[in-house]
């Protein structure tokens, strides 16, 4: 799956961000001392992964190079090639979207989402610019699947940057605490992206399954045909307990199911259902 930044009928030059296993590897690669994997982890949450950003030091050397790189992205993308593109109001949806990483959303709610920030845009506009930012390998969607019926559903998606160091770019700050959970999903989606075919977000009545994915006829790398993925900080918390794992043990159709934890947890699975440390499973 490419994830060139920039129109590819546009730029001369196209840019892959690296996976987070390739991202810490450079890095390992680049230093004799062993490397803590929370941090750079933190520090690939902000900055994002462009190849570029694995081989610079300092914090500083990073953020200049994230400006540059996305300013001219968006230069050469966009201003010079659709030259009238409201550029104020494409830039406040994607800083909108990149604020509500995996919120279920459409473009009529944008419509009125971006009203209260008092951004006039029209869905018919709004769809335009989100295409514009799919040619520009900005932003990935994930539909949702109705997971009893087996069909997709035509109201309501998740967005998600093909690179976090773009949200860096549209707010030119580093995140909050309270934003890394939708950073860690963003992440986990992309990498879930390489491994299958499909990614869509799952829906089981008053349930949601983070992440349905599937391949026709399974992955070079082992990958089931089908596999469902929650995302928890502690599988044996009130919100797992309440909202995640109920779904998955309502599915009997006997394809995997893995809980993706935030924490380190000694157990390997609960409720029968397999256990991952986030970070380790990103690099394995």
């Amino acid at each position: 799956m490419s994830h060139d930044i920039g129109l590819k009928t546009a730029t001369a030059q196209s840019i892959e961000p690296l996976s987070f296993r390739e991202y810490f590897n450079v890095l390992s690669a680049n230093t004799s001392q062993d490397l803590n994997k929370e941090k750079v982890f933190k520090r690939y949450l902000y900055f994002g992964s462009l190849p570029k950003t694995a081989e610079l030091e300092k914090g500083s050397e990073i953020r200049e190079y994230v400006e540059g790189r996305y300013g001219t992205v968006l230069l050469e993308g966009i201003v010079l090639f659709k030259p009238r593109t409201n550029m104020q109001a494409y830039l406040s949806l994607l800083r909108y979207l990149a604020q509500n990483l995996g919120t279920l959303m459409s473009p009529g709610s944008l419509v009125k989402d971006l009203e209260k920030r008092e951004v006039s845009i029209t869905k018919n506009t709004i769809v335009e610019y989100l295409r514009l930012a799919y040619e520009n390998n900005l932003l990935c969607l994930a539909k949702r699947i109705d997971l009893k019926s087996d069909t997709l559903l035509t109201r309501g998606e998740k967005y998600y940057l093909k690179d976090l160091g773009l949200k860096y770019f549209l707010e030119r700050k580093v995140p909050e605490k309270q934003e890394y959970e939708a950073l860690i999903e963003n992440a986990i989606y992309l990498e879930l992206s390489q491994r299958y075919e499909k990614v869509y977000v799952g829906k089981l009545g008053r349930y949601t399954v983070d992440f349905v994915c599937s391949s026709e006829s399974g992955t070079s790398n082992g990958c089931a045909k089908r596999h469902y993925y929650q995302i928890v900080c502690n599988p044996f918390g009130i919100k797992a307990e309440r909202d995640k794992i109920p779904p998955l043990l309502e599915l009997r159709d006997n394809y995997p199911k893995t809980l993706l934890t935030l924490e380190k947890v000694e157990a390997d699975c609960v409720e029968g259902i397999k256990c991952e440390y986030v970070i380790d499973w990103l690099l394995a």
